[in-house]
């Protein structure tokens, strides 16, 4: 066998005869594909890939539809997955349009190592499929000092109701309540007037604020939607726009004493 340089493949080659040169090997992978044309040898090595990949999703799936346990469900939640290894309760609220997930102790640590900020936002890949096109996961994330970041709380929920989210924001409250946490708490959120509006009752010492990832967002929309990508790129590129668009996303860097009210 003779091992190809910086790969874990070899090639493989069986005595073939012998001659007053010495002995003559022949390459296995060569003498199979010896006298024949290079497509058909390519097709034949393409459907071997897709048979192998076909056979792992299969096994992947036999082996998920062979789990004994009931799956968890927005109705049913098997009871060794509502717990934590510590028996304290992971799951804190259970209705079949929205769940709530946290470890309470988390939570508090947190607090305790100077939680200043929390970020909060939604994504939608990752809900139940049974809640729909219209689900999400809700996750809501700490600061801490340092720039520690940690999850905080697990929202899955079908619904962007502002009584949805003051819901969520409310177990968060009520855990912070026993602990010791900032009256000038940080809350970064995407620009959802509902979630806006929840913060902002649940947590009324605190500064509730837009994400600037999601503003960009929202302004590069607005920008390609007004026709002015041509003026900020391309032939018709005009340096007074490009200024005015750098200038414009400037804003969210500079300090609020700075801001128009």
């Amino acid at each position: 066998m003779y091992r190809i340089p910086e790969t874990q493949e070899c090639y493989t080659f069986t005595y073939q005869k012998s001659t007053k040169e010495g002995d003559t090997y022949v390459c296995q992978q060569c003498k199979i594909y010896a006298g024949k044309k290079p497509k058909p040898i390519w097709h034949m090595q393409n459907n071997i890939v897709k048979e192998k990949a076909a056979e792992g999703v299969f096994i992947k799936a036999l082996k998920t539809n062979q789990v004994e346990e009931a799956p968890a469900s927005m109705e049913h939640i098997p009871p060794q997955l509502r717990l934590l290894p510590d028996g304290s309760s992971f799951v804190h609220e259970m209705e079949p349009t929205q769940h709530i997930y946290y470890n309470r102790g988390t939570i508090e640590r947190a607090a305790r190592n100077g939680l200043h900020a929390i970020v909060a936002d939604g994504v939608h890949s990752f809900q139940p499929r049974q809640l729909g096109r219209q689900g999400q996961l809700y996750t809501v994330h700490g600061v801490c000092r340092n720039g520690v970041e940690v999850p905080l709380l697990y929202a899955v929920t079908c619904k962007k109701t502002e009584q949805a989210y003051t819901t969520i924001f409310g177990h968060l409250k009520r855990v912070l309540e026993d602990t010791t946490y900032p009256a000038s708490l940080r809350v970064v959120l995407d620009f959802e007037r509902s979630a806006i509006n929840a913060a902002s009752r649940v947590f009324p010492t605190a500064t509730v604020q837009g994400c600037a990832f999601h503003l960009a967002q929202a302004w590069n929309r607005n920008k390609n939607k007004m026709g002015l990508t041509k003026f900020l790129e391309g032939p018709s590129k005009n340096p007074l726009v490009v200024d005015w668009w750098d200038t414009i996303k400037g804003v969210v860097f500079l300090p609020r004493r700075l801001h128009r009210e």
